[in-house]
């Protein structure tokens, strides 16, 4: 089961680091995006969200856990 819903808002141009956390099941969890991630951005399998956003806007993806 995947519990964050949402991540803060990233700056243009300024380093970005942010974690999806998920329960339930059996660990380890392996992460993986679903859709576009925004420009500069990367998940890893992990959850460990970060880049630096090289674009503004509104990215909407989904996250798939395993």
């Amino acid at each position: 089961m995947l519990l964050t819903e949402s991540l803060p808002d990233g700056a243009l141009r300024h380093s970005y680091s942010n974690g999806i956390v998920a329960a339930f099941g059996k660990a380890p969890y392996v992460f993986n995006a679903v859709g576009t991630l925004p420009p500069g951005i990367q998940l890893d399998s992990s959850g460990d969200v970060f880049g630096i956003p090289t674009s503004i806007g509104q990215y909407f993806f989904n996250v798939t856990v395993t």
